[in-house]
Order: structure tokens, then C-alpha cells, then sequence
């Protein structure tokens, strides 16, 4: 229990063990009259006793020794103000309307500035005539405020570059969608108004055709963004040739070059065109996303052209290529305005192996170089292009009587694969949800359907969730019947629960026509 004592027990010697205790977070106290410039000095740290010895033995008045101090020791830009701030007027004329003000003062020693806070407090609350001014060492924090305003306004520079990229990145965007839409519905409405002219019908068709394909390209990149950033890159290789690759590409930017009015040159100078294994998409995408990049600064009339040169790589069963995509336009911007294109170009080549290098000239155009290796293809991975025509008509051939149950809970969505299938003599039948797919599986007998084709995202009941339910019945064919997604959900994770469902494939939507049909030959086939 600790017991209250009296102030008479403490003393004069604990008052005067408090004041020192406080002053110690200053280096120098000092008492001012503020008439007559009489000075005592009450506390004095070590450090600041070296410095003012010779100032306070000189017999020299309080602002004289202010004067000189400031002279010699104050950063320059701040002699004037603290001068006056501690001039004996300023002081009384302060005073009169409160009781303390303070000051910031940078202090020089040698290269280094130092911080201080010199404090005016009135000695005695009732009078303005004596004063204390008192000196407080503050550097350290100064300096971690300085670090946080650095840091903030690195952060706020780094805010407003991601916003400038951002805007970048949604104009380019909008301006990507916007071209093709554009040629969707203008070709819409010639079709509509020329519908009983076949050859201007296939035209419109065909153009629609293309720039379709330019703007599901365009949210793959979107989607794809992640993805790549994060280094997840699928690598699926085939085996082609050179010549094979350049048609994918000029197949891809016809109607894009077209539209600009540009003109799409390439020259493929690998006389020996030897078969190659390759990421062909991935290669693809990286070749027109630099050609769509070079046709943005490239105005109608101009041309953009991609040089294909070859040769041989230190190890012999590579071969090495170098890709140029030239144009003669404006000159591309800084890559930090790039917007999507050139960062799925790094990203691509990261992982693929090659070397990007970016050539610009205001008013005078770009070149893009792009370095890469690929491995030469044995003999028994090629085949005739009669071999290829056989595999067609066996994938024909494999799904002509098959039954396919689709289940979609859109129409349209549910109408077009339909249709599709049935051009290949599959028979269809629709469940618009879930629970009618299972329902639609008891009521038949076992080996009815041959496969599913299965929506994720549905009411009620989604895509992964029918597909555990359809795996857990009491059937012969529930474990064994094929299930293939059909979903306009393309990310990697949605493609991961499929699997973990129980589904055997993936096909995402729009429906690529081709893609379908080999997938679910190869299913069939087994």
C-alpha cells in the first residue's frame, strides 16, 4: 500500500529533479529579459556547450550572440526569418498576443543539415517581460517525416502513372472494340438490305466472320492480362511449318489491315521451310498484337510489313528465326503508353524463350525485332496434307450418329452448338438446367447419351455441381460418360474445378467450330 506524502516531505529538491527530468529533451534553456536583452542560461547539453562557449564568453548581448550564431551554424535560406522571429522586438510584439510560438530551424554541420525547434515561451504566464528560449534537438523526427512524405509522394506518382496507363489502356481498348463492332454492324445492316444477293451476303458473312474473331481475340488478351503477368503461360506445341504460321497471321489481320486501309506485306525468306515444333498460338498472338500495335500509328495508305528471316542455332536441332514487323507510320509511343499490346508480347516471349526489341522514330515509323529458337521436327512427326484430309473425314466419321445432350440454361447459346453438331449428324438433345439434365438421364437407359456437353454458369444448380451429381448415381454409365464444359468462363481456376468435378474436357465460348469437333472425337475415339 503506498502512502500519500506530504509536499512539505519533497521538497525544493524534488521540484527542482522534475525541471531537470523535462528540460532534458532540449539542448539549451536559456532565460531572456525582454527590455533589457539579460540572459541566463539554464540548461546547456554537452554537445551545445562546445558550440556556444565562445559565443556566451564574449561578453556579447542576447541578440548579438542570436546574430552571429545564425551567421555561422543557420542553413542560409533560413538566416533572415530566424533573425527576426528572435530579435528582441519580435519577441515583445509575440508575446503580447501569446503565450509561446515556435520555428523550424536547418542547421549546418559541414555536408549535413540538421533539424531544431526553437520554442518563445513567456517565463511567467502574467507578464510578457521575461521569456525562456529553448532549443530542441528534432532531426531524427523531421527525417522520418521527410521519408513518409517521400513515400507518399512516390506512391502518389505511382498512382498517377497507373492512372495515366489505365486511361491509355482504356482508350486503346476502347478503340480495338469499337473497329470491329463497328464492321459487325455496318456489314449487319448491308446483309440485311442485300439479302437476296448471295455473293454480297458471303462478303457480308465473311467480314463479320473476321471481325468477330478480332474482338473474342481481343477479351482473350483481356482475360489472358493476369495471367501472363503472373508468368502462367500454357505452352501447347504443334507441328507446322513456316508457311503454315504466316497464314494463321494474315488470316488473323486481314480484315484489321483492310479496315485501315493498309497495306500487309510479308516476306517469309526461309526458302527451306522445314517443319518446326512450336507454340503456334502463342506465336500468333505475339505477331499480331506487335502488327495491331504498329497499325494504331500507322495512318490509311500506309503499309506495315513482316520480315521472316531464318538461320541455323548453335544446337543443330534448333532452328533460329527473327521476326520484323515494320510500318512507316507516326512513330509509336512510349512503351509505358503501350497499353495491352506490348506487355503480351513480353510476356509471351518471357516465357517462350525469345528477345523483343523495340526501334521508334517520330514521324518516320517503328520496327519490332523479335528473336526466338525453334525445334526442328522429326520426319514421323509430319504428315502429307492426304493424311489431313483422312483424319477429317474419320472425325466426321466418328461423330455421325452420336447423341450429345446439351446443357445450357440460354437458348441462343444452347440453339448455336445445336446446329453445329448437327452439321457433323450428331443428334441433340437441350436440358435448360441442371436437375432436367439429370432427370433426362434416369428416364433413359443406360449408354443413351454418348456425351454432355455442360454450361457452368446455370440457376439453381451450376455446371460443376449437376456434374458431381450426374458422377454419384447408381448407373453403370455415370462414372464413364464423357462431360465436356461449355462456358464463356476461360480462366485457368474455372478450367481447375471443372476438372476436379469430374468433367473430361473444356471447350469455351464462342464455340470454335473446329476446336469441337476434334475435342469431342477425341473423346468419342477412346
Amino acid at each position: 500500500m503506498f502512502r500519500k506524502k506530504g509536499i512539505s516531505t519533497l521538497g525544493k529538491d524534488v521540484e527542482y529533479g522534475i525541471l531537470q527530468a523535462l528540460s532534458r529533451d532540449y539542448l539549451i534553456i536559456v532565460a531572456v529579459d525582454s527590455r533589457t536583452g539579460e540572459f541566463n542560461v539554464s540548461r546547456c547539453s554537452e554537445e551545445s556547450a562546445q558550440v556556444l562557449e565562445g559565443y556566451l564568453s564574449s561578453g556579447l548581448s542576447y541578440e548579438e550572440i542570436v546574430y552571429r550564431y545564425v551567421d555561422d551554424h543557420v542553413h542560409e535560406e533560413d538566416r533572415v526569418i530566424v533573425k527576426q522571429s528572435f530579435s528582441l522586438n519580435n519577441v515583445r510584439e509575440e508575446l503580447m498576443t501569446t503565450d509561446r510560438f515556435s520555428l523550424m530551424v536547418r542547421l549546418i554541420d559541414g555536408d549535413i543539415v540538421k533539424y531544431v525547434r526553437a520554442e518563445i515561451r513567456r517565463f511567467d504566464i502574467r507578464s510578457d517581460r521575461k521569456f525562456l528560449l529553448a532549443v530542441r534537438d528534432v532531426d531524427r523526427e523531421v527525417h522520418i517525416d521527410l521519408m513518409r512524405q517521400n513515400e507518399l509522394s512516390e506512391a502518389y506518382r505511382a498512382a498517377e502513372k497507373a492512372s495515366h496507363a489505365k486511361n491509355t489502356f482504356m482508350y486503346n481498348l476502347s478503340h480495338d472494340i469499337r473497329s470491329p463492332l463497328n464492321a459487325i454492324m455496318g456489314y449487319t445492316t448491308v446483309a440485311s438490305d442485300n439479302f437476296d444477293d448471295p455473293k454480297m451476303l458471303k462478303k457480308c458473312l465473311g467480314r463479320i466472320d473476321d471481325a468477330s474473331h478480332q474482338v473474342l481475340g481481343i477479351i482473350s488478351e483481356i482475360l489472358d492480362i493476369n495471367e501472363l503477368e503472373e508468368g502462367v503461360v500454357n505452352v501447347t506445341e504443334h507441328t507446322l511449318t513456316m508457311a503454315d504460321l504466316e497464314r494463321q497471321i494474315v488470316q488473323t489481320v486481314q480484315s484489321q489491315v483492310r479496315d485501315k486501309k493498309l497495306d500487309f506485306i510479308v516476306h517469309n525468306t526461309d526458302a527451306a521451310n522445314p517443319a518446326i515444333v512450336m507454340d503456334d498460338a502463342h506465336i500468333v498472338r505475339m505477331l499480331v498484337n506487335l502488327i495491331s500495335y504498329s497499325s494504331r500509328y500507322t495512318e490509311a495508305g500506309g503499309n506495315i510489313t513482316l520480315t521472316v528471316n531464318a538461320s541455323n542455332a548453335h544446337d543443330p536441332d534448333y532452328r533460329r528465326y527473327t521476326f520484323i514487323v515494320e510500318d512507316n507510320g507516326i512513330g509509336c509511343p512510349p512503351e509505358q503508353d503501350a497499353g495491352v499490346n506490348i506487355p503480351i508480347v513480353k510476356h509471351i516471349l518471357d516465357a517462350l524463350g525469345g528477345i523483343l526489341q523495340v526501334e521508334t522514330n517520330e514521324g518516320k515509323g517503328s520496327r519490332f525485332t523479335v528473336d526466338i529458337e525453334f525445334k526442328l521436327a522429326g520426319t514421323e512427326e509430319t504428315g502429307s496434307d492426304a493424311e489431313q484430309e483422312t483424319a477429317v473425314e474419320d472425325v466426321s466419321r466418328i461423330l455421325s450418329g452420336k447423341r450429345v445432350l446439351i446443357v445450357d440454361d440460354s437458348s441462343v447459346s444452347a440453339d448455336i452448338a445445336v446446329t453445329i453438331l448437327s452439321n457433323f449428324s450428331v443428334q441433340t438433345e437441350v436440358a435448360s438446367d441442371g436437375n432436367t439434365a439429370i432427370d433426362m438421364i434416369c428416364a433413359n437407359e443406360v449408354g443413351y447419351y454418348d456425351l454432355i456437353l455442360m454450361d457452368i454458369e446455370m440457376p439453381n444448380m451450376d455446371g460443376h455441381e449437376t456434374t458431381r451429381e450426374i458422377r454419384g448415381l447408381h448407373r453403370p454409365d455415370a462414372k464413364k460418360l464423357p462431360i465436356v464444359a461449355l462456358t464463356a468462363d476461360v480462366f485457368e481456376s474455372t478450367k481447375k474445378e471443372a476438372f476436379e468435378a469430374g468433367m473430361n474436357d473444356f471447350i469455351p465460348k464462342p464455340i470454335d467450330v473446329v476446336q469441337m469437333r476434334d475435342k469431342l472425337a477425341g473423346i468419342l475415339r477412346t
